[in-house]
């Protein structure tokens, strides 16, 4: 709503903010935007973190051997997961 109130136009607003000319539209017939609450995602590797974790502890930083041991564990995510956890 600042920015309409700053002069933008809608469509210059609908770029800048990332949706479309009438979701713009429609918020300002609202007066306001709904309030929109965090994604939540989960993980592939989620069940695994607690033994990442542990093998981690225990001193054991090859990755590729810990994302090995996972994949025997069930574990089908990318070793990419793995390796930003």
């Amino acid at each position: 709503m600042a920015l309409i109130k700053q002069g933008m136009k809608h469509r210059d607003i609908a770029e800048q903010v990332g949706v479309g000319l009438t979701t713009i539209q429609n918020w300002r017939k609202r007066g306001s935007f709904p309030e929109r609450k965090p994604r939540e995602q989960s993980s592939q590797l989620d069940p695994y973190r607690a033994y990442v974790q542990k093998r981690r502890s225990e001193g054991y930083h090859n990755l590729m051997g810990i994302y090995r041991e996972l994949q025997a564990q069930g574990y089908q995510g990318s070793y990419e997961n793995v390796r930003v956890q």
